[in-house]
Parts: C-alpha cells; sequence; structure tokens
C-alpha cells in the first residue's frame, strides 16, 4: 500500500467540531504526529494500534525541531504508512504546515490537506459573538501572540490597518508571551472598542445560559 500524510485540522479542542473528513483520516491512521494542544479525547479517537507522537512545541520548549518532523513525515509515508500530522485549529492558520507539505512535496510523497476549525472561530462561537454584522465590518485581522513583539499600529491614514484592527481583531496567543501584546494607534485607543477574551479554546465549548 503506498504510504501518504494527511495535514489534519483538529479544530479549537472540542471533539464534535472534527470534520467528518478529519475523524474518517484519523480513525484509519497508521501513525499521528500531533501537537501539543490536541485533546485526550481527540487522540482517543486514532486507532488502537497506531502509533501516536507528541511532536508539538509550547512555550518555547520544543520536543522535536520542525526539520525533523519533516523528516519524520517523509521516512513514515515513504514507509508505505498512512500518517496523520493533526494539528490545532486549522493546519494552514499560523502553523508550520507550508514547510510540511514543501519537505512532502521535495520527496514526491502524495499528502491532502484537511482544514480544521480555527480557534478564533470556535471561541467566538463558545461565547455567542458573531465575526461579522451584515453592514458593520469590512475587514478582520488575525495575530499570533506566541512568541511575537507587540503588535503596534500606527495612524497611516484612513485605510490603514490600524483601522481594521480596531474594528475586529483576533489574536492566537500564547499568554505567557502575550501580557500587553497589542498596542493600538492613539487613535485607535481613544474608540471604544468591545474585547472579549476565551483562553480556554483547547477545551470543549460550553454555552452559557441567556
Amino acid at each position: 500500500m503506498k504510504g501518504k500524510a494527511y495535514l489534519v485540522g483538529a479544530g479549537p479542542g472540542d471533539p464534535e467540531l472534527l470534520t467528518l473528513k478529519a475523524l474518517k483520516i484519523l480513525q484509519s491512521a497508521d501513525v499521528v504526529l500531533h501537537d501539543d494542544l490536541i485533546s485526550a479525547e481527540i487522540l482517543a479517537l486514532a486507532p488502537r494500534t497506531a502509533f501516536i507522537q507528541n511532536v508539538g512545541k509550547r512555550c518555547g520548549q520544543k520536543r522535536i525541531t520542525q526539520d525533523e518532523i519533516n523528516s519524520q513525515l517523509v521516512s513514515l509515508a515513504s514507509s508505505g504508512l498512512q500518517v496523520v500530522r493533526l494539528k490545532g485549529g486549522d493546519p494552514f492558520i499560523f502553523g508550520r504546515g507550508g514547510e510540511e507539505i514543501e519537505a512532502l512535496r521535495q520527496h514526491g510523497i502524495g499528502f491532502e490537506i484537511v482544514p480544521g476549525v480555527t480557534a478564533a472561530l470556535g471561541a467566538a462561537a463558545g461565547i455567542r459573538l458573531p465575526r461579522r454584522h451584515s453592514g458593520d465590518l469590512h475587514a478582520g485581522s488575525r495575530l499570533r501572540g506566541h512568541g511575537s513583539p507587540p503588535v503596534r499600529c500606527r495612524d497611516e491614514g484612513k485605510h490603514s490597518m490600524r483601522a481594521h484592527l480596531a474594528r475586529d481583531l483576533a489574536s492566537s496567543a500564547g499568554l505567557s508571551h502575550n501580557r500587553g501584546g497589542i498596542a493600538l494607534g492613539s487613535s485607535a485607543s481613544r474608540t471604544h472598542t468591545p474585547c472579549r477574551r476565551r483562553s480556554d479554546r483547547a477545551r470543549p465549548l460550553r454555552f452559557a445560559k441567556t
């Protein structure tokens, strides 16, 4: 049997938010290389015979380098195994999916991308916050907070990034690296910009009673 690699988005953590395709592929995996934030409930959906390895990076601590992950994907798929690279949220939102598919392409390994529900969308749904109201929002921005310097948005005219950030901003952040990490420009900071924070994106969503 010819091996293949799958870059699969596991969503924000709730197993019920996995796509049907993600579930199907996970249940037929020979190997699962997963991010650190993947929940035990999701990993339990893999076959008992599957080899499961945590290759995640969290709070700056790396169990394995990205080059080693790339090599494992190539080596395991080359040996005829069905390899699932299981990533939190969506495989291409702030992940290293691009580097992984480049390594697979260079070695002629077949691969497939399975999108997932992003943490920003999952968290917004969890607090019943619409990402867009008709006629209100024209642009949105997503920031990677973990390990990044503070984001400062300078006044550069009415079409600047600052203007968009003031309307819709989502930050996927490592809390230990993101204290005060988002600083809006002077004009934006004077506006009344609502803000909500959800720090348990890796857990099943629980909807509050209204």
